[in-house]
């Protein structure tokens, strides 16, 4: 090591380049390079000789390297210990460059056959679980390390060696190692879950699997699983215990990949295990797999004389159905009365001036929505602010609501107080239309007021008019829409036509182009009638991720007597200041004249402390996304941009000059609140085809019963779609269910004992 220890960088360079490393120049006091495209070219030892103060960087792509990067050595041991992996061999088993204490890079040599890249592992700060940090990283492709004897600008200190000489060559990534690397997206969810800390496992268990069998059957399973507990049977079946994790008898890695949950259930991450990976298992899957072959019918019968289960108990007689439904009415009521409990209180309303039209709207409304309430004030900001502010990040305010109720439920209520407050502030005039039949009718609309608020009724009746085959008009304006939208501080344009057949007049009416269009929407539909329009299409197409949506499960109520009040002067005056403001001083220039002429926008920057809350959130939001499926996933690709221009909204409500900490919070707290719910909410709702959706409303209404469950007749009057099936489809798609949902079937008794007793579907019900 006579080069590598040197007191001097060119001795070190010198004997680096002699091991064949690539190596790229980094400014003194730096840790990273500044050259344009260094990742593709490495530089001439000579440039030390010129440069003796520059650090220096080792670049992996180019040198056939790779790094283990521990940036916190005691969680990283938890993780190590965790998945039955040596740390202290890695360690001395390699050479390691350390610039700070408990920390390290462990460096191996690249495998020929495969192409790794750069991952790493993070977890929430003990304490404060906004913020993360990062436990390891294993670093492959085009980065670079920074080499001894370079200068740490953080300590003044120089990098230093650790472990064996690389100057004997570099060994190979331990095959722990590597087998996480390589397959990092099945295990970075383990290795997240290992955290103490951790408040919401990133890993949740997926449901169990149903086995299609008899209640007698299935009763026995069940009194199996009561009777021998999950650890017993993992151990019988030659599963190796390390701490709260299990190894399987199958694994070649030696990393233990079966997770135990506390009802008894578990999931293994095994690949070579013979357990459905979509599912969780339990220990009579074990013991069936193991000591069956898999044979339910064998595996039934041998637990059955196992248990010396001789009896099946009944499922519930008619007489029980009744007095299950009347207690479940009765819950229902109070449920009903608590259904705005579980919103954090802070939501139900607006931070400063928008506060007021909050209060204003409950206070005039015939039936109480407040989640409506909170939109009607923020769509008021959004469109009193249009085109008239602008933060540092160019966003501006124009944004879209949709309010979700069930009819008569109060939700029209937010058309009538925008059109209050824009009277009394004699901003009327950014009341757009009720919607939009074509593309040139969002440009004609915007031509004429570029600035405007569309109040569309029945929005889903919309999307599933522009749905329909040959309506491709319908079709045109909500891909109108979606690039008004995205074009608040650029240039919106008019869609191609056929003009060899117009006169110049008409030509020239096409040809139109609306300079910073902001267009607010507040949509308001039904929950049938919504859910019955979207598919994966809508979410995909990217339309329905531009819009905040809150669906109310508000039940009908009796109507109030609305007190007859005008809307509160201070929104009334800052909604007339907010619809004329202009920046730059206000000149000839700065005023809006019309769609080729916007006016020249107040500036309200970021703080730096909401830039950082913005900044990790991102980084919250491409986790979750990268753990949703697809179609999911993308209704949160808006989600920051949505935040960011609600915080402006919040920030002028509040009289700040520029977006403070509390701003912003506020917004991510909103976008967040109502994304989870929508997510969930279209989880349950969302369908591709009819039969999909027809299976899910089939399962939704019988896990609603509960413990009454459900009859055939029940079910085709609860879901009318039912009664057109034949008999071998209405049994094959309840089949479907009973596999996709814990619904089990069962034999009720009528009343009275006598008759035919009744077949019904129930929820499965815990012990």
């Amino acid at each position: 090591m006579n080069n590598i220890t040197t007191t001097t960088m060119q001795e070190a360079v010198a004997g680096y380049d002699k091991m064949g490393w690539a190596l790229v120049p980094i400014p003194a006091g730096s840790k990273r390079p500044t050259t344009f495209g260094w990742q593709t070219k490495p530089a001439p030892i000579s440039h030390w000789d010129a440069n003796p103060t520059h650090n220096v960087g080792l670049l992996h792509a180019l040198s056939g390297t790779v790094a283990f990067d521990i940036d916190n050595m005691e969680h990283t041991r938890l993780i190590c210990a965790a998945m039955n992996i040596d740390l202290d061999s890695i360690l001395n088993g390699a050479p390691r460059i350390v610039g700070r204490p408990d920390r390290g890079k462990v460096l191996f040599r690249a495998p020929d056959d495969i192409q790794l890249t750069t991952r790493k592992i993070s977890w929430p700060v003990e304490g404060d679980p906004r913020q993360t940090e990062v436990v390891f990283e294993l670093r492959a492709g085009s980065v670079q390390d920074v080499l001894p004897p370079s200068i740490h600008p953080d300590t003044g200190a120089p990098y230093r060696w650790a472990g064996p000489s690389p100057e004997g060559g570099l060994p190979p990534i331990p095959e722990q190692l590597l087998t996480i690397w390589r397959d990092w997206d099945r295990f970075r969810h383990q290795l997240a879950d290992i955290c103490p800390w951790r408040r919401t496992p990133e890993f949740r268990p997926p449901p169990k699997k149903n086995r299609k069998v008899g209640n007698q059957s299935q009763n026995v399973i069940g009194a199996y699983n009561e009777a021998v507990p999950i650890g017993e049977a993992l151990e019988a079946a030659g599963y190796r215990q390390f701490g709260s994790r299990w190894l399987s008898p199958n694994s070649t890695s030696g990393l233990p990949g079966v997770v135990v949950f506390d009802d008894g259930r578990a999931f293994s991450h095994h690949a070579s295990d013979p357990f459905d990976p979509e599912h969780s298992f339990d220990a009579f899957d074990l013991f069936c797999q193991y000591q069956h072959m898999g044979n339910v019918t064998n595996a039934v019968k041998a637990a059955a004389e196992i248990l010396k289960i001789s009896q099946i108990p009944e499922g519930p007689s008619e007489e029980d159905r009744e007095m299950s439904r009347h207690g479940a009415k009765v819950w229902e009521a109070i449920r009903e009365r608590q259904v705005d409990e579980g919103i954090p209180k802070h939501l139900l309303t607006v931070p400063g001036v928008l506060g007021d039209v909050v209060e204003y709207s409950a206070k005039t409304a015939i039936k109480r929505q407040p989640q409506f309430d909170v939109q009607t004030a923020l769509a008021i900001g959004s469109v009193a602010m249009g085109r008239r502010f602008i933060t540092d990040n160019r966003n501006m305010t124009g944004l879209f609501f949709l309010n979700i109720g069930k009819t008569g439920s109060g939700k029209e209520h937010a058309n009538t107080v925008l059109e209050e407050v824009l009277e009394a502030a004699d901003a009327i005039h950014l009341r757009g239309p009720n919607g939009y039949t074509s593309a040139p009718g969002v440009i004609s609309s915007l031509k004429d007021k570029p600035t405007h608020i569309a109040v569309i009724d029945e929005f889903g009746s919309m999307l599933s008019s522009a749905g329909a085959r040959g309506n491709q008009h319908k079709k045109d304006a909500l891909t109108m829409m979606m690039e008004a939208f995205g074009r608040q501080t650029k240039t919106l344009r008019n869609v191609g036509y056929a003009t060899l057949q117009m006169t110049e007049g008409q030509k020239k009416a096409l040809d139109v182009e609306i300079k910073c269009p902001s267009i607010t929407v507040i949509g308001m539909t039904t929950p049938e009638t919504f859910y019955e329009a979207i598919g994966g299409k809508d979410v995909a197409s990217g339309f329905l991720n531009r819009f905040l949506i809150v669906e109310s499960h508000r039940p009908r109520e009796l109507s109030r007597t609305p007190a007859m009040i005008d809307p509160p002067q201070s929104v009334v005056d800052w909604v007339k200041v907010s619809s004329k403001a202009t920046g730059g001083g206000g000149g000839m220039l700065q005023q809006d004249n019309g769609h080729e002429m916007p006016p020249m926008p107040v500036l309200i920057p970021f703080s730096k402390a909401a830039r950082e809350l913005l900044r990790d959130y991102e980084r919250r939001l491409n986790e979750w996304q990268d753990d949703l499926p697809p179609v999911q996933g993308d209704m949160l690709n808006r989600t920051r941009e949505i935040a960011m221009r609600l915080s402006l909204i919040v920030a002028h409500s509040l009289g700040d000059k520029e977006i403070t900490e509390a701003a912003a919070q506020w917004a991510i707290d909103y976008v967040d609140y109502y994304a989870r719910q929508t997510l969930q909410t279209m989880s349950n709702n969302l369908a591709e085809g009819d039969t999909d959706a027809l299976r899910k409303k089939v399962g939704e209404c019988i896990m609603k019963a509960g413990p009454t469950g459900m009859t055939m007749r029940e079910l085709i009057d609860s879901v009318p779609k039912l009664g057109n099936l034949k008999k071998y489809e209405r049994d094959g798609l309840l089949e479907m269910v009973c596999a996709d949902y814990p619904i089990e079937r069962m034999t009720s008794k009528p009343e009275g004992g006598k008759g035919r007793p009744s077949i019904i579907h129930r929820k499965i019900q815990e012990n």
